[in-house]
């Protein structure tokens, strides 16, 4: 049986510490692939996430009554709200160019968005947990602007994302997490960690 260990909170609110890892994908010729991941990056201005998972369950019946159940783990989908696109957003996640003649930054329509992995943190009544999901690509985002009137209110910009699992040891896994405490949590935002791999 698994190891279990109890959540020390009963409440979790806030987020903290966005960070995003470009992912890397090898696959070799007997269709095994392998997942690099660069150093996290923190993107700040982070005001909200949103995490709903995708699935389905199906159930199959016999004897006049359910005989079977089943659900499928395909993710998740969600929303980041910042408190505006940065210009490293704009670069880090949606490969934006400089041109260094002119400094303009550019988007290209023939570039697709970053893949790799998210990491944040939030905050508990008692300990704080730090969570990485492991394959997250993202939509194109949405920005709104508007004329000042007499008090200033700051707009915002949302991006949707998929999050997605990837194999490792043979398991299919989508997201982790750690709480203070334990092994990995002081390095947490310093490389992608996976269950198994050893921690500095």
């Amino acid at each position: 049986m698994p190891n279990t260990i109890a959540d020390p909170n009963k409440i979790e609110y806030g987020l903290s510490s966005i960070y995003f890892a470009p992912l890397t994908k090898n696959t070799a010729a007997d269709g095994a692939v392998t997942y690099t991941y660069g150093n996290p990056v923190a993107l700040v201005g982070a005001q909200a996430m949103t995490r709903e998972p995708q699935g389905e369950s199906s159930s199959f019946y016999a004897d006049d009554s359910v005989y079977f159940t089943t659900t499928t783990n395909n993710g998740y989908t969600g929303e980041l709200t910042f408190i505006k696109m940065t210009d490293q957003i704009r670069q880090v996640i949606f490969k934006e160019e400089v041109d260094e003649t002119t400094g303009l930054m550019t988007e290209r329509a023939d570039v697709l968005p970053a893949e790799g992995a998210l990491l944040f943190q939030c905050r508990g009544d008692a300990k704080n947990t730090r969570h990485v999901m492991y394959d997250v690509t993202f939509g194109r985002g949405s920005e709104e602007n508007n004329t000042k009137e007499d008090t200033i209110s700051p707009t915002t910009a949302t991006i949707t994302y998929t999050a997605i699992p990837i194999e490792h040891n043979g398991k299919q896994i989508t997201k982790g997490k750690a709480t203070e405490g334990a092994t990995c949590y002081n390095n947490f935002f310093k490389s992608v960690v996976l269950p198994g791999a050893a921690t500095e």
